[in-house]
C-alpha cells in the first residue's frame, strides 16, 4: 500500500468512527426534571419516514435525532432541552428531507420551561419534477389530527413502553396538558 492509499484508509477509518459516535446517543437521564416532550405529527404516506431531527438553535445548539412512527405518523421526544427548536429535516436512510433549509419554519418554538410542547400537525406534499430533476415537497399544515389527538398516542406510548415508562416528569407534562386541552387518552 502506498503512502497516499494508507493517508486515505486512515482518514475514511476516522471519519467513519466519528460518525459512528455522533449517530449514538445516550438516552436521557429520567430524573432530570429540565428536559421536555416536544412531539408532532406528519402525514408521510406519501414520503418514506423513519426518523425526524429536531435542531436546537443558540446556546447548546445541536441535533436531536427521534424515531417517526409511520403507523400512527407522530415523533417525538422526552430530551428536548430549554431553547429555540424546529424540525430541521426528516426521511430514511437513503432519502433525507431538509425541512428548514431555508430559515425558521413552521415548526418553530421555543422551550422556555419544561413543559410539554406541540411542533405541530403537518401534511408531506411531494411535487413531482420530472424523471431528470430530484422532485420537491411542501409541508402544509394539517387540521388533523389535532394537539389533544397526538398528545394522546404520545401518552399512551409514556405508559406503555418499557423504554418510556420511567419519565414520570415528561408523563406528568403530558397529562397536565392534554387536561388543559381538554383530551382523552386514546
Amino acid at each position: 500500500m502506498d503512502r497516499r492509499t494508507a493517508v486515505i484508509t486512515m482518514a475514511s477509518a476516522a471519519m467513519a468512527t466519528l460518525g459512528a459516535g455522533c449517530a449514538s446517543s445516550t438516552p436521557a437521564d429520567p430524573n432530570d426534571t429540565t428536559l421536555s416532550l416536544v412531539y408532532g405529527y406528519i402525514d408521510g404516506k406519501d414520503a418514506k419516514i423513519d426518523w425526524v431531527e429536531i435542531k436546537q438553535y443558540g446556546e447548546g445548539a445541536g441535533y436531536y435525532q427521534i424515531p417517526y412512527n409511520r403507523k400512527t405518523g407522530v415523533f417525538f421526544s422526552v430530551s428536548i432541552e430549554q431553547g429555540a427548536h424546529q424540525v430541521f429535516k426528516f426521511g430514511n436512510s437513503d432519502t433525507h428531507y431538509m425541512w428548514s433549509a431555508n430559515g425558521r419554519n413552521a415548526t418553530a418554538l421555543k422551550v422556555d420551561k419544561p413543559g410539554a410542547y406541540f411542533m405541530g400537525s403537518y401534511k408531506f406534499v411531494r411535487h413531482d419534477q420530472g424523471f431528470f430533476k430530484a422532485d420537491k415537497f411542501e409541508m402544509r399544515p394539517a387540521q388533523q389530527p389535532t394537539e389533544a389527538e397526538v398528545l394522546a398516542i404520545v401518552m399512551r406510548e409514556l405508559e406503555t413502553d418499557a423504554e418510556l415508562t420511567s419519565y414520570v416528569h415528561q408523563r406528568g407534562y403530558a397529562k397536565a396538558r392534554l387536561a388543559q386541552l381538554g383530551g382523552r387518552r386514546a
